[in-house]
């Protein structure tokens, strides 16, 4: 319930926590409901690792998820050669390394 105070002028005004809590409550009260984004345990394409965030893309894990889900990286000679070419550029993308004396 919003109180009125009456100024010495003699006009009513909302007190002033009123604003700041109609607002809040606006806010809070939002009937749209944001998913929570589930973390994906399942097989990945080579498309869909190249998606996932770096800490997670070139942790055993991530690795482990490709193979999983791409049938032609079973071979672990095919493996060796995505991990010397599309490994080596996805990791160059997503942290390169700074040239000696930079720091």
């Amino acid at each position: 319930m919003l109180h009125k105070v009456r100024e010495p002028s003699g006009r009513s005004r909302l007190s002033a926590w009123s604003l700041p809590l109609c607002l809040g409550l606006l806010i809070g009260c939002s009937s749209e409901e944001q998913p929570i984004p589930q973390a994906s345990t399942g097989p990945l394409t080579i498309a869909e690792w190249k998606e996932l965030p770096p800490e997670v893309k070139f942790e055993e894990e991530g690795l482990q998820r490709l193979r999983e889900g791409t049938p032609e990286l079973q071979d672990e000679a095919a493996f060796q050669k995505f991990q010397e070419t599309v490994f080596k550029e996805e990791l160059q993308k997503d942290a390169p390394l700074k040239p000696a004396g930079s720091y």
